[in-house]
C-alpha cells in the first residue's frame, strides 16, 4: 500500500505539489485572514459559528437521532422541510464523533480536504476528458487551487463548496463517453446525491437531457434508455427525500421551505424578501431600515404603482413595531416579541405579497427585464462586500479578488465559444456553458423564494466549471503543446 502511494507521488509529483499548495493556501487563509472575512462578509467574529445553514441543519439531524423526526422545529409542520438532508447528515455524522466546537473545526477541515480532491477532478477533466497535454491539465489544476473564491468559501460552514465538488464530479462522470446502462445509473446516483446538498443540481438533469437529446436525436430509443437509467439512479438517492415527505409528512415538498425554522423565517419575512427582490437587486439599506427602526429606504421602482406607497408604509411600520419574525433577527432595535399572537405577521405577509403582485402585474418590464439584467450584472461584475468597513485593510483588497473572478469567468466563456465554433469538445463545452447560463438566468430572473438573492457562494458550483476551459486557451503556446507522456 505504501509502495503504491510512493509510486503515485513519484509519477505525479507536480500534481501532488499543486494539491499541497491548495491545501496550504486554504489553511493559511483560515489561520491568517478568515477573521477579516467573517467580519466583513458574515458580520461575525469567526467562521466557526453554529448558526445559519450549519446550525439549523444540525438541529434537524439531532432531532432525527433523538426524537425520530428529521425537522428543524418539531412544533412546526414546516420544520420537516427547512433544510435539505445532504449537508445535515454530513455535519451530523461528524458531530456524533466530535463535540462542539470541535465539530465545526472538523467539518471545515473536511470541506477543505474535499476541495483539494476537486483540484484532482479539474486535472482529470482536462487530461482524461478533454485529452489535453499534462502541462495544460496541471495549469487547470493550479488555476483552481489558487482560485480565491474557492479558498475563501471552502472552510465556511455552508454546503456550497461541496456543491462545487459535485459539479466537477458530475461533469467528469457525464463526459466519460460510456454508452452502457451502468454509466447512466451511476451518473443518476451522483446527481441525486448532489441534489440532497444543493437543489440547483436539478439543472444538471435538464442540461444533460437537452445535450443528449440533441446528440441522439436520430436514435431516440437509445436516448430514452439512457435517461431511464439516469432517472432510476436519481430516484434511489434524491427521490427518497420527497417520498419521505409524502409518506411521513403527507406533503409533496421537493426541496426546502425556509418558513419551518420557527422564528426568523415565516410568511412575513419570506414575502418581504421576495418583495424587495421584485423591486431592487440589493438587500440594504431597506433591511437595515427595518431592523434599526429608521425611515425606510428602497429604490423608486417601489412607488411605480399608485397607492403602493401607503401599503408599503403600513407593512414597514408593522415590521418595525409589532412583528415577531422581524424581531428575531440579530440587530433588531427592540426586544424579541412573543410568538403567541402572529396576526401582525399575517398582515405584513399579506401586504408584501400584494405589493409584489403589483410589481409583477403593473411594473412588468422592470420585474422581468430591467431587474434580471441588474442581477446578471451583479453576478458577473460584483466588486464589493456587505460590511467592508468592518474588514479593515483586507476588505479594501476584496474588489481585486472579484475582478480576478470576473476575468476568469469571461475567459472561461470565451474558451467555450471558441471551442464550440471550432467544433472541439462540443459535448463537454456545451455542458459547462449551459450549466453556467441556466443557473445564472434562473437565479437572476426566477420567482421562487431565495432566487434573485445574489451571493457569490450560490454561484460557486457553476463558476468552478468555467475554470476548466480557461486552461484550454493556452494550448497553442509551445510550452503547453501536446506531447507523448
Amino acid at each position: 500500500m505504501l509502495q503504491k502511494i510512493n509510486d503515485f507521488i513519484r509519477q505525479n509529483k507536480w500534481l501532488v505539489l499543486i494539491i499541497v499548495f491548495g491545501l496550504l493556501a486554504r489553511i493559511a487563509y483560515v489561520v491568517l485572514f478568515s477573521g477579516f472575512f467573517a467580519k466583513a462578509y458574515l458580520g461575525r467574529d469567526t467562521l466557526f459559528y453554529p448558526g445559519s445553514d450549519f446550525g439549523t441543519s444540525l438541529i434537524a439531524f439531532k432531532n432525527l437521532v433523538q426524537h425520530g423526526t428529521y425537522s428543524v422545529n418539531l412544533n412546526d409542520p414546516l420544520g420537516a422541510f427547512n433544510r435539505m438532508p445532504g449537508y445535515a447528515f454530513f455535519i451530523g455524522i461528524i458531530s456524533l464523533l466530535f463535540a462542539e466546537p470541535y465539530n465545526m473545526y472538523v467539518v471545515s477541515g473536511a470541506q477543505i480536504i474535499i476541495d483539494c480532491i476537486a483540484i484532482v477532478l479539474v486535472f482529470a477533466l482536462l487530461h482524461k476528458r478533454f485529452n489535453t497535454s499534462l502541462k495544460i491539465a496541471l495549469l487547470g489544476a493550479f488555476i483552481y487551487a489558487a482560485y480565491p473564491i474557492a479558498i475563501i468559501w471552502t472552510p465556511v460552514l455552508f454546503s456550497d463548496s461541496i456543491g462545487a465538488f459535485f459539479s466537477l464530479w458530475i461533469a467528469y462522470v457525464f463526459l466519460a463517453n460510456q454508452e452502457n446502462k451502468r454509466h447512466w445509473f451511476i451518473l443518476g446516483l451522483l446527481i441525486g446525491f448532489a441534489m440532497l446538498f444543493r437543489p440547483q443540481a436539478l439543472l444538471s438533469i435538464l442540461v444533460i437531457g437537452a445535450i443528449e437529446l440533441w446528440i441522439n436525436r436520430r436514435i431516440l430509443k437509445h436516448y430514452f434508455v439512457c435517461m431511464l437509467f439516469m432517472g432510476i439512479g436519481i430516484a434511489l438517492t434524491y427521490g427518497i427525500y420527497p417520498a419521505r415527505n409524502v409518506v411521513l409528512q403527507h406533503r409533496l415538498v421537493l426541496f426546502q421551505d425556509l418558513r419551518g425554522s420557527g422564528n426568523c423565517w415565516n410568511d412575513a419575512t419570506v414575502n418581504y424578501m421576495q418583495y424587495v427582490y421584485s423591486v431592487q437587486s440589493h438587500w440594504d439599506p431597506a433591511w437595515t431600515s427595518i431592523l434599526k427602526n429608521k425611515p425606510f429606504e428602497i429604490d423608486k421602482a417601489a412607488y411605480a404603482v399608485p397607492g403602493d406607497s401607503l401599503i408599503l408604509m403600513r407593512a414597514v411600520k408593522n415590521a418595525q413595531n409589532c412583528s415577531y419574525a422581524f424581531s428575531c433577527w440579530d440587530g433588531y432595535w427592540a426586544e424579541r416579541r412573543s410568538s403567541n399572537n402572529l396576526s401582525c405577521d399575517s398582515a405584513i405577509a399579506a401586504d408584501f405579497a400584494l405589493l409584489r403582485a403589483h410589481q409583477i402585474k403593473y411594473n412588468a418590464y422592470h420585474f422581468w427585464v430591467s431587474l434580471p439584467l441588474e442581477n446578471l450584472n451583479k453576478c458577473l461584475l460584483k466588486s464589493e462586500i456587505s460590511n467592508k468597513k468592518k474588514g479593515g485593510l483586507v476588505a479594501q483588497l476584496v474588489p481585486f479578488v472579484f475582478y480576478y473572478r470576473t476575468l476568469l469567468i469571461l475567459l472561461g466563456i470565451l474558451a467555450c465559444v471558441i471551442g464550440l465554433y471550432r467544433r472541439q469538445h462540443t459535448r463537454a463545452l456545451l455542458f459547462i456553458l449551459l450549466s453556467f447560463t441556466s443557473w445564472y438566468l434562473l437565479i437572476s430572473a426566477g420567482t421562487m423564494a431565495q432566487l434573485r438573492n445574489i451571493e457569490m457562494r450560490y454561484l460557486l458550483p457553476v463558476d468552478v466549471l468555467l475554470l476548466v476551459p480557461v486552461a484550454l486557451l493556452f494550448t497553442k503556446l509551445k510550452f503547453f503543446a501536446k506531447e507523448d507522456e
